[in-house]
């Protein structure tokens, strides 16, 4: 009885010196990422070009109506091979601007995605430095976490780490560079 009383009094012991080597940090990476100046950028690039993309789209629906409209009108007069041709070109239109609005959404979608993952990965690149360096096991984000009470707030220590790592910020003389990727671009 005496034996089990100590290798209870051992387990949990090892237990709660387990439960305390284990350091856990949060950072909100959304809030992360949208602080950095290529997200900007980003931002203004994908609404330049969602902008470009609808003035479109609403040519073609404009077309469209007008097609539909001349149709009405003229209808009633045409032969039934006009007729058809006619209606067979509001199909083909229509199909046309059904299959923009798909690449409007897939060219969206790649842009974003060219733009986010590398600040993506600064940021996870940042938050892996800080916890290393303050001996950080876990690092949850805040922003899907549902309660928190305690852990190390790492936040304001992975904004000074991107600072050094961002180009063009406060506090590093090197020159900016907002494209994706890294690469400088000729101006278009």
């Amino acid at each position: 009885m005496k034996n089990l009383i100590y290798v209870v009094a051992a387990v949990l012991l090892l237990g709660s010196t387990t439960a305390h080597a284990q350091k856990i940090g949060h950072v909100n990476s959304q809030e992360l990422v949208t602080q950095l100046p290529g997200y900007k950028t980003a931002e203004a690039d994908m609404k330049k070009y969602k902008d470009e993309m609808m003035a479109d789209y609403e040519k073609m629906k404009a077309k469209l109506q007008q097609m539909y409209d001349d149709y009405k009108i003229k209808g009633p007069t045409m032969t039934d091979v006009q007729k058809k041709i006619a209606e067979d070109d509001i199909v083909n239109y229509e199909n046309r601007i059904a299959a923009f609005e798909q690449e409007i959404t897939t060219n969206l979608q790649k842009r974003e995605q060219m733009y986010m993952e590398p600040l993506i990965k600064m940021v996870k690149d940042a938050i892996g430095k800080v916890a290393k360096a303050q001996n950080i096991n876990y690092v949850l984000d805040t922003g899907t976490l549902i309660y928190q009470d305690g852990g190390n707030d790492l936040q304001e220590t992975v904004k000074k780490e991107l600072e050094k790592m961002t180009p063009g910020t406060p506090g590093n003389n090197a020159p900016a560079n907002n494209t994706p990727g890294g690469t400088k671009t000729g101006g278009k």
